[in-house]
C-alpha cells in the first residue's frame, strides 16, 4: 500500500525541488558584477548563497558629489516568490543575512525574475533589488543569467 500511495504522489511533488546557479552577474539595471549564486529550492521557497569572485567597489552621485556605497560581500539568503504569471514572469522578496550587494545596501530585497521552462530545466533572467531607490536611496541591484534543473 506504501508503494502504491509513494508511485501516486512522487510525480506531484518531483518538480517541487530544485538547484540553481548563476555563474556570474552583469551590469544591467543592477550595478554589482562579480557576483555568482547558487540555490537550493522548494515550490516558491528559495535559500541562496552569494559568493563575490571580484569585489566591486560602488559609487553613486549625491547632489553632484561622489559618493562611496561600499563594497560586494557574500551572502546567505532566503527568497519568497509567490507571484507567477504563467510560470514566465516570476516576482517576491529576498532576505539577506547581510547588506545586499554592497556592504551599504539593503537586507530586504525586491526580486524580478522572467524566464522560460525547457523540460526539467528553466533559464531565465534574474534581477534583485530594492526597489529602484523607493526604499533607499542607493540601490546598486544584481542582475543575472539563471539556470535551473527541476528535481
Amino acid at each position: 500500500m506504501r508503494t502504491i500511495l509513494f508511485l501516486l504522489l512522487f510525480p506531484v511533488t518531483i518538480y517541487s525541488q530544485s538547484l540553481s546557479v548563476s555563474p556570474t552577474s552583469f551590469k544591467g539595471w543592477g550595478q554589482t558584477p562579480g557576483m555568482s549564486e547558487l540555490s537550493v529550492s522548494y515550490k516558491n521557497v528559495s535559500i541562496h548563497y552569494f559568493y563575490v569572485y571580484r569585489t566591486y567597489y560602488g559609487y553613486y552621485r549625491h547632489r553632484g558629489e561622489l559618493v562611496y556605497a561600499g563594497h560586494s560581500q557574500s551572502t546567505f539568503a532566503i527568497s519568497y516568490l509567490p507571484v507567477s504569471i504563467y510560470d514566465i514572469v516570476r516576482a517576491g522578496v529576498m532576505l539577506s543575512e547581510k547588506n545586499f550587494p554592497l556592504e551599504n545596501g539593503a537586507k530586504l530585497n525586491f526580486w524580478l525574475e522572467g524566464g522560460v521552462d525547457i523540460g526539467r530545466f528553466r533559464i531565465s533572467y534574474v534581477h534583485i533589488s530594492n526597489g529602484f531607490g523607493i526604499l533607499h536611496e542607493l540601490n546598486p541591484g544584481m542582475d543575472t543569467i539563471r539556470f535551473t534543473v527541476n528535481l
